[in-house]
Order: structure tokens, then C-alpha cells, then sequence
């Protein structure tokens, strides 16, 4: 009879290792030089599995112990696939003083991009007077500016891959302070569709994919950190940016207002400049590297467009689905906040200022959670389900809040809890496929959160239907809850993904030629 001694050996090396902390090896920080604890790990896990798949080979013949060592390697090459996220080019520096003037151009572009797109809702209230149309097609406008901004990133990836950062940056300023131009001269909403929501969309896309990418790359040690100073500039640009634009509506008119967003779009034509390659060559070894590369860096950057090997995995999958939740429960709230507020009899000025209140608690989360997510003790995946959770009850409640004080209230945990989640999102990511998958995977990443935030219009739907945004943030904190709870399944999903891949591996191994064996008595 055959022996499925092997591959029982495989089984069980693959339960016991590899998945520290319920099932993300780099939940935890375990030691300050992962590169030699790995490779030590790596070989000593090979020659296991070398030594155990060859016992037994002397009972089964030639082609039973071929079957068998593949079966081995297959499996083997699962465990190694799931390896923690490390550098594969060890020479590569990182965490350099001069890696921080990346952090400071990300910094200064997240302004730039979330608190003008966060502050929509104050921009929302202007168009809602002028145009006197609906609700619903009224918030068409940011929900289509979001969506798109974010459905590039595969784009914006594949073009990062094969111009570099910087170029695909530059571009972004100047398609973002073009579509800016255009709103000047729309005469309906029907025109800032396509240049608000499009043109802008399409610009900060480019702009914002650079500036999460470049910055893990730049960093090892101190990546959530250096991850959580960048993205506070998306919390300091939605508190300043939120009063600036209420101010420079009653000022000069919501037209004259977006020309000066043209203006500060093409301030990241020279952020874009600090996003620096990752490793500094000499100009042979550069020369060297293009004259190799050149040929396929056209077809390394079509197939990141999509990167299929990614959607095989389940934990992936589980992970894209949860941030489109997350996203509907991010500009959601943002947009409706300041009108529900107004509804309830509270004054505008002091509405458009519940989002800065958003924006001011959000950036200390980034802050602190960048500080406390490189410590050796912190689970980043439970810190981000927990913040994912606590934020659905918090817009879940917010209809239940009369009082201004009430609102800020649970504004202020809003805030905390989006930081929070928002500034780990890149680096748990990270942790899941690694930094060599983590341009590609970021991008499927922002196409997801993309299709999300196309369900804002609804919320402007729902308004129609039922005459208050109540049911809006029932339903829009039910998602964001439900996304929390799948978070932190995460671990449990690639466990049976990995078994139900391995027991497919050991039937192939033991029913693909069953007549190879010869089983008969003589």
C-alpha cells in the first residue's frame, strides 16, 4: 500500500510554524535582525523536510519517491511563501536620517489630498445652495472624486513600477490642479463631475499611491512609526482644511475657492521631488541594472496592474473586503456629518467644525499608534480590528446624539479610531504579503477602498427616501463592525486556506497515477 508518511510529516510542520500570533508571522516584532533569524529558520526547515519526505522511499519505487519529494518541495515552498515580510536585498540602507525627508513630502501630500477630500462636506453644503439640485446627485461630486482617486492605484502602481515615484507624483499635481481649474467654469454638476470628481480623482490617485509606497520602502525598524507621522498629515489637513474652506467660501465664493486648491495641488510638484529611490548605486551599477531590466519592466508593470496570485489568497481576499467596508464607514460620516449636524439645529459654523474635530483626534492616533506598533509586545492586527470595531459602534450611535457637546463627543472617538486603523493599514498589509508584493497589493488595496467609497451617494439616497441620515449611519456602522470582526479572523482564513491547499497537494500525490504502484499479491 502507499505511504502517505511524507506529506503526514509536511502536515505537521505546517500547523506548528510559521503562524505566531494566531496567524500573521509579523503581528509581533520578534527580533531586531530578522534577516539572519530567517535564513537560519528557512534552512533548517528545508532539511527537515528533505529528511522527512525520504523516509520510507526504500519500500515504493522510483516514480513513488519523485511524486513524493515534489509533493515535499510543493508544500515546502507554501511554508517558505508564507515567510515574514523582510527585505530580500539586505544592502539596501534603511531608517537613515535622510529617509525622514520622504516622510516629510508624504506628510505634506496627505495634507494636501485628505483634507481637501475630507472636507468635502463643507464644499457639499455651497454646491447644495447653488445648484439647488438633489441630495443624492449632489454628493455624486466628492463620492466620484473619492472613488476614482482610489480605483487608480493598480494604475498607479504599474506606472510607478516603470517611471518611478517621482514622475508619477509630478503627473498627479498637475492632472489634480487642472481638474481644479475647470470647476471655475462649470456651469451645472454635470461638469464637475468630470472635473471635480474625475480629473482631481485621477491627479490625487497618482499623487497619494507614491506617498504610502515610498515611505516602506524606506524603512525597516521604524516603518509603523515613520507610516504614522506621514499619514498625520491627513488628520492635520482635515482639521485645518475644514475652516480654511468654510472661510474662503464666505470670503470669495466656492469658484474662487477651488482655484486656490489648484494652486495648493501644484505645491506637490516639488514634494514629489523628495520621494528619492530607495538605494543610492553608483552610476555603472545603475547603468548595469536598466540595461538588465529594460527589457521587462514593461511587462512587470501590466502584470502588477492585476496582480492574479494575489486574489488566490484567501486572507487577501477576506482583507480587500473588509477595507471596502472600512472605507464606506470613512467618508461616510466626513461628508454627512456637517449637514446632519445642521439639521439637528446646530449652527454651520460650528458644524463644519465637528470635522476638524475629526481630524484633530484622528492625528493623534497616528501618532500614537506609530509609536506603540513597532514595539516588540504589539499586535498590529488585533490594534487595527479592535479600531475598526470601536469606530462601526461609534457611527452606529452618532443619530442617538442630540446635543453639540454629544456629537463632538463621539466625533472625537470617530477620529481616534480612523487614525488609528488608517495609519497601520499599509504595514499590516505589508506584514500579510510581504514588501516585495506590497506595490501591487497596495494598489488592489485602493481599488477596493475605491468601490467602497462609491456607496457615499447612497447615503445622499437614503436622505431622499427617509428625510434624515439616520438609517445612513445605522447601516454605515453595521459595515464598519462587521469589517472589524473579519480583521481578526484574518489568522483562522489562511489556516484553512492552507489546509484545504495541502490536502488537495496529498490527493494529487496519491491518485494521479495509481496504476504506477503495483499493489497486487503474487
Amino acid at each position: 500500500m502507499f505511504s502517505a508518511s511524507p506529506n503526514t510529516a509536511v502536515l505537521e510542520i505546517l500547523e506548528q510554524d510559521g503562524y505566531t500570533n494566531g496567524g500573521f508571522n509579523n503581528d509581533t516584532i520578534h527580533d531586531d535582525n530578522p534577516d539572519s533569524v530567517e535564513e537560519g529558520h528557512d534552512s533548517e526547515k528545508r532539511r527537515e523536510l528533505t529528511e522527512r519526505s525520504t523516509e520510507g522511499e526504500s519500500t515504493h519505487s522510483d516514480k513513488q519517491r519523485r511524486l513524493s519529494c515534489k509533493s515535499a518541495k510543493s508544500i515546502g515552498s507554501v511554508i517558505d511563501s508564507r515567510r515574514p515580510s523582510v527585505d530580500t536585498n539586505s544592502k539596501v540602507p534603511t531608517d537613515r536620517c535622510i529617509d525622514w525627508l520622504v516622510v516629510l513630502a508624504s506628510f505634506f501630500i496627505h495634507f494636501i489630498v485628505d483634507g481637501i477630500m475630507y472636507s468635502f462636506g463643507v464644499l457639499y453644503i455651497a454646491l447644495l445652495n447653488e445648484f439647488e439640485e438633489s441630495k443624492l446627485a449632489t454628493s455624486w461630486v466628492g463620492s466620484i472624486q473619492i472613488a476614482v482617486s482610489l480605483i487608480i492605484g493598480p494604475i498607479a502602481s504599474a506606472l510607478s513600477e516603470k517611471f518611478g515615484h517621482r514622475a508619477v507624483g509630478i503627473t498627479g499635481s498637475i492632472l489634480a490642479a487642472w481638474g481644479f481649474g475647470m470647476c471655475f467654469l462649470a456651469p451645472n454638476l454635470s461638469m464637475l463631475y468630470i472635473s471635480y470628481g474625475v480629473m482631481t480623482g485621477l491627479g490625487f490617485g497618482l499623487m497619494y499611491f507614491p506617498s504610502i509606497v515610498s515611505v516602506q520602502h524606506h524603512f525597516e525598524k521604524k516603518k509603523s512609526l515613520a507610516m504614522g507621522v506621514a499619514m498625520c498629515g491627513s488628520g492635520v489637513g482635515t482639521f485645518s482644511m475644514a475652516p480654511l474652506l468654510e472661510l474662503l467660501i464666505e470670503s470669495i465664493t466656492w469658484r474662487y475657492t477651488l482655484l486656490v486648491l489648484a494652486g495648493l495641488s501644484l505645491s506637490g510638484i516639488g514634494l514629489s521631488m523628495l520621494f528619492f529611490p530607495p538605494t543610492l548605486k553608483s552610476k555603472e551599477e545603475n547603468e548595469t541594472k536598466q540595461n538588465l531590466k529594460f527589457s521587462v519592466k514593461t511587462d512587470m508593470s501590466l502584470k502588477n496592474l492585476i496582480h492574479i496570485p494575489l486574489l488566490r489568497e484567501a486572507d487577501v481576499v477576506v482583507w480587500l473586503v473588509c477595507m471596502l467596508m472600512f472605507k464606506v464607514g470613512v467618508v461616510v460620516p466626513h461628508t454627512y456629518i456637517p449637514d446632519a449636524a445642521r439639521a439637528k439645529g446646530i449652527e454651520v459654523n460650528n458644524a463644519a467644525f465637528l470635522v476638524s474635530i475629526v481630524g484633530i483626534a484622528n492625528t493623534v492616533a497616528r501618532v500614537v499608534m506609530g509609536l506603540s506598533a513597532d514595539f516588540r509586545c504589539a499586535n498590529r492586527r488585533y490594534m487595527v480590528g479592535t479600531s475598526v470595531i470601536v469606530g462601526g459602534v461609534m457611527v452606529s450611535i452618532l443619530p442617538f446624539m442630540m446635543g453639540y457637546g454629544e456629537i463632538a463627543t463621539v466625533c472625537a472617538f470617530y477620529g481616534l479610531t480612523v487614525g488609528a486603523t488608517v495609519s497601520l493599514v499599509p504595514v499590516v498589509l505589508r506584514d500579510l504579503v510581504g514588501i516585495e508584493k506590497l506595490g501591487p497589493s497596495y494598489g488592489l488595496h485602493m481599488l477596493a477602498t475605491g468601490l467602497g467609497s462609491l456607496l457615499l451617494s447612497a447615503g445622499g439616497s437614503l436622505y431622499d427616501l427617509t428625510g434624515s441620515y439616520d438609517v445612513t449611519f445605522y447601516i454605515t456602522g453595521s459595515l464598519v463592525f462587521l469589517a472589524g470582526g473579519s480583521i481578526l479572523l484574518l489568522p483562522w482564513v489562511r489556516k484553512l486556506q492552507d489546509r484545504c491547499c495541502y490536502h488537495g497537494s496529498a490527493k494529487i500525490t496519491t491518485d494521479t497515477e495509481p496504476s504506477t504502484f503495483d499493489t497486487s499479491i503474487p
